[in-house]
């Protein structure tokens, strides 16, 4: 693969952040997605290791699928407040004994002393922003998938007052499982129907939704 071009990487949050007051959320789950056709490996890197524990910093992503990271800040005190570290996230071909990087990308974590009452709100506006400059523009076959996950953000957010993911939440993450296992548009090496090959577009929408409802379940566990 062309190292000049590196491959889009997909994660979600781009942002953690670890509130003084809330001893819950000094553990946070980043989750990365790989749309793609192949095996993708991954390394996770801070310019601050000694603050952080990361569970599972290096391993695999099967194809069309997700893995939770689990990234704990062991030192949430006064001291760190507002201050921000940033991580990499790099990614490599499986097969590749010389682990040339194929795609990377940083995100952030900052320690705050509280969340602000309007903290969900605006954390809602900034995941559907997030969600569309991942997915891009999509185009008119992608509207059933779209809904599903235009409408995760709503699923996601009444699941932090009420304890177990309703029926609804299951089905939408059943569909988002199923997009995901489906062939990818143009692959003429599955036996399946051309009509059940989805775009790549498609499957992004799907994982994106998918991470919703994991996060949501993982916060309220």
């Amino acid at each position: 693969m062309d190292s000049k071009k590196l491959l889009p990487v997909f994660i979600h949050p781009v942002e953690l952040s670890f509130v003084i007051a809330d001893k819950s959320s000094h553990k946070q789950i980043l989750t990365l997605y790989n749309p793609y056709d192949f095996l993708l490996r991954f390394k996770v890197r801070s310019t601050c290791p000694k603050k952080y524990s990361v569970n599972d910093a290096e391993g695999t992503v099967q194809p069309h699928g997700l893995v939770d990271i689990a990234i704990r800040h062991l030192d949430v005190t006064p001291d760190n407040l507002n201050l921000k570290d940033k991580f990499r996230i790099q990614l490599y071909e499986n097969d590749d004994p010389q682990m040339q990087v194929i795609g990377q990308k940083e995100f952030t974590a900052i320690v705050v002393a509280s969340v602000a009452p309007s903290g969900s709100s605006s954390s809602s506006g900034a995941n559907s922003r997030t969600g569309s400059s991942i997915m891009g523009h999509s185009p008119a076959g992608n509207s059933s998938i779209s809904s599903a996950a235009s409408s995760t953000a709503t699923i996601t957010s009444s699941q932090s007052r009420s304890k177990p993911p309703s029926t609804l939440t299951l089905c939408v993450a059943l569909v988002c499982a199923i997009a995901l296992m489906l062939p990818t548009a143009g692959d003429d090496s599955n036996f399946l129907p051309s009509i059940l090959h989805i775009s790549l577009n498609q499957k992004l929408i799907a994982a994106y939704a998918l991470g919703l409802i994991t996060m949501g379940m993982l916060q309220n566990s």
